[in-house]
């Protein structure tokens, strides 16, 4: 199989040997030759003929990882999803949402985070969790805030619990109760110290800048400097990001006037630019995506100045 074609779909697993030998030897033999459409036709006539099966999530996942373009390996998931036995759908669900969420496609993949969540599975919370930090950056905040409160108090999960909460405090807000918002962090950080998460930090530095409270800045800022030194979040915090926005998405808005950010790429379809971007990240550079137009720019963090410089040595000179 062609290597790294999706990093957020997952190799496809051993039970396929015991679904359809015969099969399985024909399309690898397929793929081993290049013949990667061939093969994929033997999968999708195999998930036409056998809904239901215990192995049909895995047969699945591999038909959609054979697919050159995102969308397109989406798309089979879409029309395949009803077919996957109920207990094994969360996990097509996830994997859907994951690829919208990087193509930039919040409100589908919102929905299906959603959707993965409500089946179950082990990380049903954090599947949601996702999903209320996709709306909020749709700027979904009732519907955030009530989300938010609701998967802190029924999460036994320390971290999500953190980051929902973190979450709800913004929404609040961002409908205008800053202070309330603070306050709550605030208690909060007291019910439940040690804070696992370095975003109930981020969340409480930027609503204290914008209700103009620069010892709460401070305050947040010292706690992510001694408890989350080398996390991408207080690299954050502390590069003028002006808005939190879901990790997921990886889309972020500076400061326009700060001149830390270096253009790496432009494209006219939204595809090569997430590519380029997913690449990026995968290498450790933070970047994102901006639409300009019909253009879409790909922007690389800069803080330093030099980040041309480690570009280059990672390869990407050929971008300058």
């Amino acid at each position: 199989m062609r290597p790294g074609l999706f990093s957020l779909l997952l190799i496809f697993s051993s039970v396929i040997f015991s679904v359809f030998p015969e099969t399985w030897d024909t399309a690898i033999a397929l793929e081993n030759s290049g013949d990667i459409s061939g093969a994929r036709a033997l999968y999708i006539n195999w998930l036409e003929e056998n809904p239901g099966d215990s192995g049909y999530a895995d047969v699945l996942i591999h038909a959609a990882s054979l697919y050159d373009s995102p969308l397109d390996a989406i798309g089979l998931m879409e029309v395949y999803s009803s077919k996957v036995p109920l207990k094994d759908s969360y996990g097509i669900f996830a994997r859907m949402a994951a690829l919208e969420s990087s193509l930039g496609l919040p409100r589908e993949a919102a929905g299906h985070f959603e959707k993965a969540s409500r089946i179950g599975g082990h990380a049903g919370d954090q599947w949601l969790l996702e999903a209320l930090a996709l709306r909020f950056g749709m700027g979904e905040y009732p519907e955030v805030r009530s989300g938010g409160l609701r998967l802190s108090e029924m999460t036994d999960n320390p971290f999500i619990m953190d980051e929902s909460l973190a979450l709800a405090a913004l929404s609040l807000a961002l409908e205008g109760k800053a202070e309330e918002a603070l306050v709550e962090l605030d208690l909060h950080i007291k019910g439940f110290s040690p804070v696992r998460s370095p975003l109930v930090w981020l969340a409480m530095r930027d609503i204290a800048a914008a209700a103009g409270d620069s010892e709460r800045v401070r305050q947040s800022i010292n706690a992510l400097q001694e408890g989350f030194p080398s996390s991408a979040v207080y690299y954050l915090a502390t590069a003028r990001v002006m808005e939190w926005i879901s990790p997921a998405a990886y889309i972020f808005r500076f400061d326009s006037n700060s001149g830390d950010f270096v253009q790496a790429g432009a494209f006219r379809g939204r595809e090569s630019a997430a590519s380029l971007r997913i690449r990026l990240e995968n290498d450790g550079f933070i970047a994102w995506i901006e639409q300009s137009g019909d253009i879409w720019k790909v922007l690389v963090n800069d803080p330093d100045g030099d980040v041309v410089s480690r570009l280059a040595a990672g390869g990407y000179d050929s971008l300058f």
